[in-house]
């Protein structure tokens, strides 16, 4: 059964140019009364209607996305939680993730997030290039991404994630550079570093799309970003962050290189076992590694995925679909056999060969032998033969889409 949930808050004060997920602009008093209210009782209906179990089941991590999960009023975060007392089993080690973005959030809110049970944040910063912000509508100043790490930081909050985005328009190496530095001084223990999308439909497509033959002057060229990419690997792990993910940098945790767990008292499962031979860390994200690591999850309202008994389903995106009947899902396609190689792969930890092969009766070595011997002369991917673990490099981290899709 599913150890994890994600909770969907579609809510957000602006509308990133470059954001494609389900979110929506609202007064929370539009229509005669509290959207915000409306959507929590909605959810709370879910939770409770699609969980009817004589035994609540254990909970490893809750994830509170977006949307910006902050945005919500304590009381209804309040209302959800107590919700989920009610259907799950919510111990002293279950990891509680909250997504918040500068601007958000004063010292009183966080200390009431902090109250409820919420112990890791993660904070929409995008970039710290007081000339960049301005362009991604994000409604937060410098000073304000600065602040709200540090206003964490003050109330007891020790797990604090920052997101950041690189090949924007207009950015630099330089840039970039200045924005990893200033990152790191901050003492956050995990940053997530993604590579623009334009995504279609959005702002961002309009703008930088127009000219289908040429890259648009804007952003930057494959080399710059090839640059960028570089920079950050060895900046961070400079500054002692693991690359556990193709996008995702945890704090090393070590004394006397001998991992230490700061909450000694969580029992080893294979979600948080680290790979022989590999460093670990207590910062890298559990709930994002039950999604890349395949592992079955719960996901409640707008637009949250879930994957249960080997079926991936969905809500509707429209938010009043969803407040008429919050039970309603659509089934998706799923083959567990490419979702497992193209999830696992993402992991610096990679998958294992003979698990594969075991429960999918396919031989990578045999049938890939040729493509992968090429891969690993160019030193896009490892291939360890005794401890059968194949693995895409760091190297080839920024090409893992089209090795996967290779590979697949």
């Amino acid at each position: 059964m599913p150890k994890a949930v994600y909770i969907h808050i579609p809510f957000c004060k602006t509308h990133c140019p470059y954001c494609d997920f389900a979110v929506y602009l609202d007064n929370p008093r539009r229509k005669g009364g509290s959207r915000y209210q409306n959507y929590t009782d909605a959810l709370c209906h879910e939770i409770s209607s699609r969980t009817p179990f004589e035994e609540k089941e254990i909970l490893d991590s809750i994830y509170f996305g977006g949307g910006t999960p902050s945005i919500l009023p304590l009381e209804m975060l309040e209302q959800i939680f107590e919700t989920l007392k009610e259907n799950f089993v919510i111990h002293q080690n279950t990891e509680i993730t909250l997504e918040t973005n500068p601007g958000t959030v004063d010292e009183q809110k966080l200390v009431g997030l902090k109250n409820l049970g919420v112990n890791r944040l993660s904070i929409g910063v995008q970039t710290f290039d007081p000339q960049i912000l301005p362009k991604l509508a994000r409604g937060h100043t410098l000073a304000d991404s600065l602040e709200i790490v540090e206003l964490a930081q003050s109330v007891g909050f020790t797990n604090i994630s920052i997101d950041l985005i690189f090949g924007l328009p207009k950015q630099t190496v330089d840039s970039w550079k200045d924005t990893l530095e200033k990152a790191c001084d901050l003492a956050v223990q995990h940053i997530s570093c993604y590579l623009l999308t334009i995504e279609e439909g959005t702002p961002f497509q309009k703008l930088y799309q127009s000219q289908k033959s040429l890259p648009h002057p804007d952003l930057p060229s494959e080399e710059v970003v090839c640059a960028m990419y570089d920079l950050m690997c060895s900046k961070l792990s400079e500054k002692g962050f693991d690359q556990y993910e193709v996008s995702n940098f945890a704090k090393r945790d070590f004394k006397n290189d001998v991992f230490v767990n700061k909450q000694e008292d969580i029992k080893e499962t294979p979600s948080n076992r680290p790979c022989q031979g590999e460093a670990s860390s207590n910062y890298q994200s559990k709930h994002n590694l039950t999604y890349w690591r395949n592992h079955e999850f719960y996901g409640f309202g707008v637009a949250a995925h879930e994957y249960k008994v080997g079926k991936r389903k969905a809500h509707s995106r429209d938010l009043e679909a969803y407040l008429k009947d919050p039970i309603s899902q659509e089934e998706l396609d799923c083959d567990p056999k490419i979702e497992d190689l193209m999830l696992g792969l993402r992991l610096r930890e990679g998958i294992d060969l003979e698990h594969y092969k075991s429960v999918y009766g396919v031989d990578l070595i045999k049938e890939k032998g040729s493509l992968m011997e090429d891969y690993k002369k160019r030193g896009l991917i490892e291939v360890d033969l005794e401890t059968k673990r194949l693995n895409i490099s760091q190297k080839g981290f920024l090409m893992s889409t089209q090795i996967i899709s290779n590979l697949i």
